[in-house]
């Protein structure tokens, strides 16, 4: 039974979706966040939104780039 358990975990852990700040200050700056969904957003934070200028990239490959306030484009 506790092989069956380690194997499961083990199992899940391969497919954990991650949402993350790459690089820089995600809270109150300037930085670089990937989205579990596989967009991301590099451009300025405030409070750990996205706030002021920056690019939202989609898996796609297409982008938005501009102005955000409060988290929205």
């Amino acid at each position: 039974m506790k092989k069956i358990i380690l194997f499961i975990f083990a199992v899940m852990l391969n497919f954990k979706v991650y949402a993350q700040c790459v690089s820089g200050n995600c809270m109150n700056g300037t930085g670089t966040f990937n989205f579990s969904s596989g967009d991301s957003y590099t451009g300025e934070f405030k409070d750990g939104k996205k706030n002021g200028k920056g690019t939202y990239t989609y898996p796609s490959g297409n982008k938005y780039e501009g102005e955000f306030v409060n988290d929205k484009k």
